[in-house]
């Protein structure tokens, strides 16, 4: 290990209660996911709490380091790959929190197979299922806005999300849930209101484009989703905008999501057809016939 890994090392095991990763063969692990891609990370951070992953975002802020988090590596477009700080809360921040009649509050490393399978013991379930559920995390799954083969009957994480706990790019933790702007002009009344009265400026500034280029008949997984975010009675629904964003708004440290009964059975079709376009009909039948939550 050279001097500046080593002194990178000292300052983060200093501030950081878990694992931090610096020798040549533990960025080797990190430094590639399900993609064709490979970026070998300054360090790689492994916290125990979202205490630590607030302490290095802030050390990485102060030293302009750019900042990764990491899921289960599942993703086949490389987006837990990166060249500064690696964070994955895979390893000690997987626990499901609390439970009840129609939510569920869980930390990012919790695997969306292990969360299905609680759920399942009460009869409920959360809906979206990624095809790689057995690694892939619930971080993960917001950060790419994840859906699955029921998108149709349950759609994407983010009508699922109803509010997370997340640190911001300054190292600030702050809970997100929905929330009114804050007025201009008005005494200043919190983070989340500002952060509120921030969306609904730009929503409100691009209505038109958003109405052209994100319609709410379009699904849409990826990006800053922001047709909405502003809800008829004027809140702001922060915790959407994380889901699709990729991390590059705010680490989830922990989330609450809605569930719903889970189907008394399952059912699966082989539909063969002689031409593509015969196909493409077909599903656009099924679409308009499917069984609505």
């Amino acid at each position: 290990m050279d001097p500046e890994q080593k002194r990178i090392e000292e300052d983060l095991r200093g501030i950081v209660a878990g694992d931090v990763l610096c020798a040549d063969a533990d960025r080797r692990l990190y430094a590639t996911d399900a993609s064709l891609f490979e970026v070998r990370p300054l360090v790689v951070v492994r916290p125990r709490s979202a205490e630590d992953v607030a302490a290095t975002v802030a050390w990485a802020a102060q030293r302009g380091v750019p900042v990764h988090p990491r899921g289960g590596g599942s993703s086949v477009c490389g987006g837990s790959l990166g060249p500064g700080v690696v964070i994955d809360c895979s390893r000690s921040m997987r626990r499901i929190l609390a439970t009840d009649d129609e939510t569920v509050r869980v930390q990012p490393g919790v695997v969306a197979a292990s969360l299905e399978a609680h759920l399942a013991g009460l009869g409920r379930t959360f809906g979206p299922d990624p095809a790689n559920a057995m690694a892939t995390t619930i971080g993960g799954m917001i950060g790419r806005n994840s859906s699955g083969s029921r998108f149709p009957r349950h759609g994407a994480v983010r009508g699922r999300i109803l509010t997370a706990e997340v640190v911001l790019g300054d190292g600030t933790m702050i809970n997100l849930e929905p929330t009114a702007p804050q007025a201009a002009g008005a005494p200043h009344t919190g983070r989340a209101a500002a952060l509120a009265a921030g969306v609904a400026e730009i929503v409100g500034r691009g209505r038109a484009t958003i109405a052209r280029f994100q319609p709410a008949t379009r699904p849409s997984h990826a990006g800053y989703r922001c047709d909405d975010l502003v809800r008829p009675d004027g809140m702001v629904d922060l915790p959407r905008i994380l889901c699709g964003a990729e991390g590059t708004l705010g680490i989830v440290t922990e989330a609450t999501f809605c569930t719903v009964p889970a189907d008394a059975a399952t059912a699966v079709g082989l539909v063969l057809f002689d031409s593509l376009e015969k196909a493409a009909e077909a599903a656009v039948r099924l679409a308009a016939r499917r069984v609505r939550r």
